[in-house]
């Protein structure tokens, strides 16, 4: 419980559970730093989108096509969900359904995962989206609603459930600070989790470099109605450096280091069962460009560590996440 808990304590101010695109990736997810990817939080956004395609990988498949009328359709196949009821490894399917006018938008989602929702498998069928207002830009200013609804089958009480998603969120960018803030509810599995954090920070940029820190307190309250449990978990605080240049018009080098002080503790005995945890990451990533078209790429720093599957024996997922973006 405690480490998913501090793990819900980094996702409160991040973006929601759809596959990231390489940039982002090799940002480490950094706020500052506007992006294609985000009408996935702010559909609004869209208005001021180019038409154009783009494919990703990196062990799951991730594409979809921004229309020039502000549409976007998005689909995600995951092949590398986990092993369900000894069945073998299920595929996970999700579609994403967007429209914003630079003003205002919206976003619909459904997401499946397992095979099926018979009594043999632990499905999870979702239905849920997002409202948006703002318009994008390299300084955007947003406010975003979202929510989801999901049947659980439950295999260990033989039984459907109803899970839930809640949240409201904000972005704030000027040429030189960042604000972002985010709260959210979930509840599902006889476990409510209420989240939320608040992040700002400088933001610098030239002709050849982008430059953003983004740092603040995060956390989250989770309350298990079964064992009767309320866990507290906080970030104090959370930090992403982030960083891109331009080495030629045609390459750009991007790399992020994030790190964070997490403690965790259940209320019920707060200093006798309170935890400590690091938590201490990065990513690196090149884009290339030529024209209408980018090639961008992040690199796993597992892969790089603990080499490929077939020499070292430790399973590992790809390389690299690899974007192909192409304008229409």
């Amino acid at each position: 419980m405690k480490k998913l808990l501090l793990t819900t304590v980094l996702l409160a101010v991040s973006t929601a559970a759809d596959a990231t695109p390489a940039r982002m990736a090799a940002l480490s997810g950094n706020s500052g730093f506007a992006d294609d990817t985000d009408f996935f939080l702010y559909p609004s956004v869209l208005g001021g989108l180019i038409p154009r395609t783009m494919l990703t990988y990196n062990g799951a498949f991730d594409g979809g096509i921004i229309f020039d009328d502000g549409q976007a359709l998005w689909f995600q196949r995951d092949s590398v969900a986990t092993d369900v009821a000894g069945l073998g490894p299920q595929p996970g399917y999700r579609a994403v359904y967007a429209k914003g006018d630079g003003s205002t938008g919206y976003l619909l989602r459904a997401s499946q995962s397992g095979s099926d929702m018979s009594a043999n498998n632990n499905g999870t069928l979702t239905l849920g989206g997002a409202w948006s207002s703002g318009s994008g830009g390299s300084n955007p200013s947003n406010l975003a609603i979202n929510g989801d609804l999901s049947v659980i089958n439950n295999v260990t009480k033989d039984s459907m459930e109803i899970g839930i998603n809640a949240g409201i969120g904000s972005r704030d960018l000027t040429e030189d600070k960042l604000v972002v803030w985010g709260a959210g509810l979930a509840y599902g599995a006889d476990v409510l989790t209420l989240s939320g954090g608040y992040t700002t920070g400088p933001r610098f940029r030239s002709d050849l470099a982008r430059v953003a820190l983004q740092i603040g307190p995060l956390g989250a309250l989770s309350v298990n109605t079964d064992a009767d449990v309320t866990t507290l978990g906080l970030s104090l605080p959370f930090s992403n450096l982030a960083a891109e240049y331009s080495l030629r018009d045609w390459i750009r080098l991007r790399g992020s280091a994030t790190a964070s002080l997490l403690a965790s503790t259940d209320l019920d005995d707060a200093l006798g069962n309170l935890s400590w945890g690091g938590g201490v990451g990065g990513a690196f990533g090149v884009g290339l460009i030529h024209e209408g078209a980018r090639l961008d790429m992040a690199v796993n720093p597992d892969w790089v560590l603990a080499g490929p599957q077939f020499l070292s024996g430790t399973a590992n997922q790809m390389f690299a996440t690899v974007t192909a973006r192409v304008d229409l």
